[in-house]
C-alpha cells in the first residue's frame, strides 16, 4: 500500500474514532441532563387490600356491640392477621373489620363474653397497642 493511502486511512480512522468519541459525550451529556423514565413493573398480586373483612365466630347478635380501634401502627396485612389471630382466642368476636388506609380496626363483639378491656389486651397480646374511638372520630 503506499505511503499516501495509509496516511489516508490513518486519517479516516483518526476522525471515526474522534466522532465516536464526541457522539458518546453527547449521549453522556444527554443522559445526565434528562435521565431515562423507569418504568415500574406493577404486579396486581402485590397490591394489599385497604379494606380487610371478616367473620371470626357466630355470637348472639342480642348481645353483640360494636367498638372501633385505632393501633398505633397498622402498616400492612400481617399486622391486620396478628391482631385478627389474637382477637380470635376471645372466641366472642362476630365482625372484624380493618382499614390499612384509615388505620382503624372495628370489633363487633358478644358483650356478654367480652369487654373493651379484654380487646385491648388482645391487641396488646399481638403487640399493637390501640386506643379506642368514641363518638364521630
Amino acid at each position: 500500500m503506499p505511503e499516501k493511502n495509509k496516511k489516508l486511512v490513518i486519517s479516516q480512522k483518526l476522525i471515526i474514532s474522534l466522532f465516536m468519541g464526541f457522539v458518546g459525550v453527547a449521549v453522556a451529556f444527554a443522559l445526565v441532563q434528562a435521565p431515562p423514565k423507569v418504568v415500574e413493573e406493577h404486579n396486581c398480586e402485590d397490591e394489599q387490600p385497604q379494606v380487610m373483612r371478616g367473620t371470626l365466630q357466630d355470637i348472639d347478635l342480642s348481645k353483640a356491640k360494636i367498638v372501633r380501634l385505632q393501633p398505633k401502627e397498622l402498616e400492612n396485612e400481617d399486622c391486620a392477621n396478628a391482631i385478627a389471630n389474637s382477637l380470635n382466642k376471645l372466641n366472642a368476636i362476630g365482625e372484624l373489620t380493618v382499614d390499612l388506609t384509615k388505620k382503624i380496626v372495628t370489633v363487633q363483639y358478644d358483650s356478654s363474653k367480652v369487654d373493651e378491656a379484654m380487646i385491648l389486651a388482645a391487641f396488646a397480646t399481638a403487640q399493637h397497642e390501640a386506643t379506642i374511638l368514641r363518638g364521630s372520630e
